[in-house]
């Protein structure tokens, strides 16, 4: 072979690659994929105003989910776990409010613990979620 056509034929091959690579894309645009886990996992979790009750256990299998607020009031999103009698709970002093049928989606990766607690003066509230977990 010609010692010039080599240099371009190598060239041709590299272009060539870098355009199959660019092409193999899964997304739209140029969109990257987000795993969000092979199968789903739901429930329904009644909770309390005076406990933060778990509506996430701590897992690795869990790269994402959401819940839906199912009651009339507001719930309250924290990290406070124990029962607090004849004051505020922390999760409603200090957590993030979740309103009537309002989602909360995490959006991403999380292996902790999440709890909710419903709002003050409501003896029970419920909530449903849904988690992509995977084995």
């Amino acid at each position: 072979m010609n010692d010039l056509l080599k240099p371009i034929l190598l060239i041709a091959i590299m272009w060539g690659g870098l355009y199959a690579t660019a092409r193999a894309d899964t997304g739209h645009e140029g969109a990257t994929r987000k795993e969000i886990g092979s199968y789903l996992s739901v429930a329904r979790i009644t909770g309390s105003s005076t406990t933060g009750t778990e509506f996430f256990a701590a897992s690795i299998k869990r790269p994402d989910g959401s819940l839906v607020n199912n009651t009339a009031s507001t719930i309250w999103i924290g990290t406070v776990s124990a029962t607090q009698q004849n004051t505020l709970h922390d999760n409603i002093r200090n957590g993030y409010p979740v309103t009537s049928t309002q989602p909360f989606k995490l959006d991403g990766s999380m292996t902790g613990n999440g709890y909710f607690t419903c709002d003050a003066g409501v003896s029970t509230c419920e909530i449903r979620v849904i988690e992509g977990l995977v084995r």
